[in-house]
């Protein structure tokens, strides 16, 4: 089943079970929030019986503020799968990068002045240009503290940012041939996000939803959560990420709000 989808389509399907929403560039276009029609389809599903979840490459300090309608009593996976927020809101954390690993990386950072992000289960150590994307999502609500990188003993995730073309593909190279760790690129962006092993978004979704379930993304690290699912949305029409993902989604849908909220609520019949 696959069906490219515009706002004029009739598509409708007979959902019972669990949605799993990716956030920045599926739900929200900005950075900032999620639209209200968006939301307010969102909250449709859950009237009609519907549970709905969130999985972000953002960690839980930084996914609590862009959905503050669902922030409660609902299952957030944040860092790419890497923590856990529960319908009982507590913190949970996957497993972390090892120490071995995390020396090793450090030690690209120093030698090479990378940019990075490096969560723990809360804080984060952070270098990165305030003109770079992902800074305006970097805490918004000032929750945590931006600590020294030699202060973080248990990292859950990292991201190497404006990684120099010069030598990206050398170095995703080194970190993909690491068993111990797992590793989504952006190639388009020059950025790296590293985890530990079998650590993602599906992993983690399946510790608390075993069923069938349907899935929104947009991004690489979507991939897994994407290919598992019973139906799989894409957002961002067939784009050229899409095809270099090689990834057959159910429905895509082109990025804009209203198409969204719209196949959303095609999803609520």
């Amino acid at each position: 089943m696959h069906y490219v989808f515009d706002v004029d389509g009739t598509l409708s399907f007979d959902v019972d079970g669990t949605l799993s929403f990716d956030v920045d560039g599926t739900l929200s276009f900005d950075g900032k929030k999620i639209a209200r029609p968006i939301v307010n389809a969102l909250k449709s599903l859950e009237l009609s019986g519907h549970t709905v979840s969130f999985a972000s490459a953002r960690p839980i300090r930084d996914l609590v503020p862009i959905v503050p309608d669902f922030s409660d009593g609902h299952l957030l996976i944040g860092g790419n799968g890497s923590i856990v927020k529960t319908i009982d809101d507590e913190i949970k954390l996957a497993n972390p990068i090892d120490s071995k690993s995390f020396d090793s990386i450090k030690h690209v950072i120093n030698k090479y002045q990378l940019n990075y992000i490096v969560d723990d289960s809360w804080n984060y150590s952070a270098k990165i240009n305030t003109t770079n994307k992902i800074y305006k999502q970097l805490d918004p609500d000032n929750l945590a503290k931006n600590v020294n990188l030699e202060t973080i003993y248990e990292p859950i995730k990292i991201i190497l940012v404006n990684i120099p073309q010069s030598i990206f593909n050398d170095l995703l190279e080194k970190l993909q041939s690491a068993s111990n760790l797992a590793i989504v690129a952006h190639s388009g962006e020059n950025s790296i996000d590293i985890t530990a092993a079998e650590i993602n978004k599906f992993n983690t979704l399946q510790q608390y939803y075993q069923n069938e379930y349907y899935a929104f993304g947009n991004d690489s690290n979507d991939f897994e959560l994407l290919s598992h699912a019973k139906i799989s949305v894409w957002v961002g029409g067939n784009n050229e990420r899409l095809k270099q993902l090689d990834l057959t989604p159910s429905i895509i849908v082109s990025r804009s709000i209203n198409d969204v909220s719209t196949i959303i609520e095609h999803l609520n019949v």
